[in-house]
């Protein structure tokens, strides 16, 4: 009975912890700070919002020499006030109108 009650009280602990230290939209803005490349643009969105983790996706166009656009996003699981980059994908787009 008290083997129980310890786990229990670990793991309420170890909750509290980890929704305490979600972080947050803004820090995730503060961690992909956008710097001034000529044909660059980013774009930075919440894919999941948890209360003891979040995925935050960021969306990279730029514009090549051969007028194409290529858009690579990465895909970032924000947990313990810290971001893990978990994915990386690249496509290419034709058409040079893009509705952000």
């Amino acid at each position: 009975m008290k083997f129980t009650k310890k786990i229990l009280i670990l793991i309420g602990a170890l909750m509290v912890i980890l929704i305490i230290t979600n972080p947050s939209y803004s820090s995730f803005k503060n961690y992909t700070k956008d710097f001034a490349l000529l044909n660059v643009h980013t774009n930075t969105r919440t894919a999941f919002n948890g209360f003891i983790f979040s995925v935050y996706l960021e969306d990279i166009a730029k514009v090549g020499e051969d007028n194409n656009i290529h858009i690579t996003t990465v895909k970032y699981l924000g947990i313990l006030s810290n971001f893990f980059e978990l994915s990386r994908s690249r496509k290419n787009v034709k058409d040079l109108y893009i509705k952000w």
